[in-house]
C-alpha cells in the first residue's frame, strides 16, 4: 500500500473563516477526487520475472547442437530504465559456455563467452563449477576478469558480476514478451543445468485504481480580523489500495 502525502492550500475570510473554510474543504476535495477518479493512477516500477528451469544440453546434443533456449516471459509494459537478472547455474567446467539474453525485440546482450584464463585451466576456458550471481551493467567483478581469471572456488562465477555487453542496450525498449535466455555449451563431457533465473526489470508502469483521498476531521485555525485573504494549510492523504 503507497501512501502520498498532499498538501491543500486555502485561502479564506477571517471574518467568516468558519463558514468559508469548511466550504472551501469539500470543494477541494472534490476537486482532488475527481482528478484522481477521472485519471488513471500511474506509476513505474522494478519487478522481477522467474524462467523456467532444467538441463543444459552438452555439446553436440539438441538442435542447434549445445544450445538450450530458457524463456521468461514479461506480461506487463513499461519503459526499461535497468536491468539486471540473477541466475543460479550448476555446471562443470564453465569454460565451455556462453550465455546471452535476447529481449522481444530481438536485441541481444552477451553476459560471457567461455570464461577463464586458459593458462591455469587449458585451451577451454575455467574448468572450475558453476555460477550464483546477479549480473548487472557495474558489477562488483568486472566482465574482463570473468572472461580472463578463473576463480578457483566454486562456484566459481559469484556475487555481483557485470556482463560481457551492457544491458543498458535494452533502455528504452517495451519489456512485454518473451525474453530469451541462451546457453551454448561448446565441448562435450560437462554437464549442468538451471536452477533459478530472475529477471529484474526497471520502467514498468503500473496503472491502478483510483486512491482513496483522505482529509483530517477536524482543523484549528486562528483568526485575525479585519485580515481577509490568509492562507491555511493542511494535510490529505491519497492511499493506493
Amino acid at each position: 500500500m503507497n501512501i502520498l502525502s498532499i498538501i491543500f492550500i486555502l485561502t479564506h475570510d477571517n471574518n467568516h473563516s468558519n463558514l468559508n473554510f469548511n466550504f472551501m474543504k469539500k470543494i477541494t476535495f472534490f476537486y482532488v477526487a475527481l482528478l484522481f477518479l477521472c485519471c488513471t493512477w500511474i506509476g513505474s516500477a522494478q519487478m522481477t520475472y522467474n524462467g523456467a528451469t532444467g538441463p543444459l544440453n552438452d555439446n553436440g546434443v539438441g538442435v542447434p547442437p549445445g544450445v538450450t533456449e530458457y524463456i521468461i516471459n514479461v506480461p506487463d509494459s513499461g519503459s526499461i530504465t535497468d536491468l539486471t537478472i540473477d541466475l543460479d547455474v550448476t555446471h562443470t567446467w564453465l569454460g565451455d559456455l556462453d550465455i546471452e539474453l535476447e529481449s522481444p525485440a530481438g536485441t541481444i546482450v552477451a553476459l560471457m563467452d567461455e570464461p577463464g584464463d586458459p593458462t591455469p585451466s587449458g585451451a577451454f576456458g575455467c574448468n572450475v563449477d558453476d555460477i550464483l550471481a546477479t549480473f548487472e551493467d557495474g558489477g562488483t567483478r568486472s566482465a574482463v576478469d570473468v572472461e580472463t581469471v578463473c576463480n578457483p572456488a566454486v562456484p566459481s562465477i559469484a556475487g555481483s558480476v557485470e556482463p560481457l555487453g551492457l544491458f543498458s542496450t535494452f533502455n528504452g525498449e517495451d519489456p512485454n514478451g518473451d525474453w530469451i535466455l541462451r546457453f551454448t555449451d561448446n565441448a562435450g563431457g560437462d554437464s549442468g543445468g538451471v536452477n533459478a533465473i530472475g529477471l529484474n526489470i526497471t520502467g514498468i508502469t503500473m496503472i491502478g485504481d483510483a486512491p482513496v483521498i483522505t482529509c483530517p476531521a477536524d482543523i484549528m485555525i486562528n483568526t485575525e480580523p479585519g485580515v481577509c485573504t490568509a492562507v491555511s494549510n493542511f494535510a490529505g492523504t491519497a492511499t493506493d489500495t
